[in-house]
């Protein structure tokens, strides 16, 4: 059973107007989930307004109800820890859902400005979910209110909006209007999933009955990403963005390798660098949309402190990993997405697509079992060089190099195995 974590607000930017819904990975088998929850901030049932904790988290799941085929459950008889089986004292209590306001996540800090942390247990071997919790960050001034975000006081009702967003599988939206949009300015009146946030829930478990619908209403964000392996993940949130000239924008975030349009095979590294004129406190990788880890991001990288003096630590800002292409991600066309956010919640995100193309058996063990023995080697006038009847593992392949100024070196961009 693997963990997956989500957090909460993050800083002001402006919204964009492409792209769709991201989806988590995880997804609940059917249609349905059920939180037990009893509410309550510094032991008071109430907020400051008069509508009790419980019954603004009840109608927070019921704006998903109401417009999405997916249907939430808020029973308050036998409420369920959020914490429950997590290491910190609390038993397991048989993977029901919970919710509920704590100074930490689980004994870990929320760091600066935190508002929430979702977090969802699911089957890696069938990509289900088992289980999610909440957990809002007691720590910060709550109400329950509607109308204009005040920076001042954060409402409930519209956090849990977006939190029950993730329960039920849906990522951060980066371009368009959303009640799961990463970012949110002051004043912001999104109090409801909008139709961004209705199709990604139509993709995961299709329209409601009658036909899709939507909300014109508005809300905040907060934060979401799914595991393929154990671990989980987490993220900080702001109520203000760092802003900068645009000569010198907040962060700069660069993949080297692989490149948009580029093949790829066999093992090779992810690399690039990022620098933040705030101090970068993470960096996520995504491949497909599924959540494949944060990456150390403070290698030597003296030639980028070279190029951005003007940014402190661009010197050691490099990440560097290797990944078996044809193995862990397999044949076809993918994309990466890596995640950055600084200690002020500001978020820069980057998009890379790829084809992997690879031999039947992606990594062999016995050198001795690849040959040119028979095989005839050709070139033409585009850099590109052909091997006819390369034997790998027993079969025999084309395999095309073509030079990539990129890399710097002959890359593979055709492995076709002959009959």
């Amino acid at each position: 059973m693997n963990r997956v974590a989500g957090i909460a607000l993050l800083a002001a930017l402006g919204a964009g107007s492409s792209a769709a819904y991201e989806l988590l990975g995880p997804k609940w088998p059917t249609p349905a989930a059920t939180f037990h929850v009893n509410i309550l901030l510094n032991l008071a049932a109430l907020s400051p307004s008069g509508t009790s904790w419980n019954a603004a988290f009840a109608q927070a799941a019921e704006k998903w109800n109401s417009t999405t085929n997916f249907s939430f459950t808020v029973g308050n008889s036998n409420p369920s820890h959020p914490c429950a089986g997590t290491g910190i004292g609390i038993p397991e209590d048989g993977g029901r859902n919970g919710a509920g306001f704590f100074p930490t996540n689980c004994g870990d800090s929320f760091g600066s400005s935190t508002l929430a942390i979702t977090t969802t247990y699911f089957n890696p071997s069938n990509n289900q979910t088992l289980e999610t919790d909440i957990v809002f960050n007691q720590n910060e001034l709550w109400n329950v209110y509607d109308g204009p975000w005040q920076s001042s006081v954060s409402d409930f009702r519209r956090v849990a909006v977006h939190e029950l967003g993730h329960a039920l599988g849906l990522d951060h939206e980066f371009s368009q209007a959303a009640i799961m949009r990463a970012v949110i300015s002051s004043g912001s009146t999104v109090i409801s999933p909008l139709a961004d946030d209705l199709n990604g829930v139509a993709a995961l478990f299709g329209e409601p009955v009658g036909g899709s619908s939507s909300s014109s209403s508005s809300s905040s964000s907060s934060g979401g990403s799914s595991s393929s392996g154990s671990g989980s993940s987490s993220g900080s949130a702001s109520s203000g963005g760092s802003s900068s000239g645009a000569s010198n924008p907040p962060m700069r975030l660069s993949v080297e390798d692989p490149f948009s349009g580029s093949v790829k095979a066999g093992v090779r590294n992810l690399r690039g660098y990022l620098v933040a004129l705030n101090p970068p406190t993470r960096l996520s990788l995504y491949i497909d949309g599924v959540f494949h880890g944060d990456l150390e991001h403070h290698g030597p990288r003296p030639d980028v402190g070279d190029a951005f003096p003007q940014y402190a630590g661009s010197g050691e800002s490099g990440f560097n990993i290797a990944l078996n292409f044809g193995d862990n991600i397999g044949p076809g066309e993918h994309t990466i997405r890596l995640l950055a956010t600084d200690n002020l919640g500001g978020v820069e995100q980057l998009l890379v697509t790829f084809t992997v193309d690879s031999f039947d058996n992606p990594f062999v063990f016995d050198d001795g079992l690849v040959s040119l023995s028979g095989a005839t080697v050709t070139h033409d006038s585009n850099d590109t060089i052909t091997i006819q009847n390369l034997l790998h593992d027993g079969q025999r392949y084309r395999v095309r190099l073509k030079w990539t100024r990129q890399t710097q070196n002959y890359e593979a961009i055709e492995i076709t195995p002959l009959p």
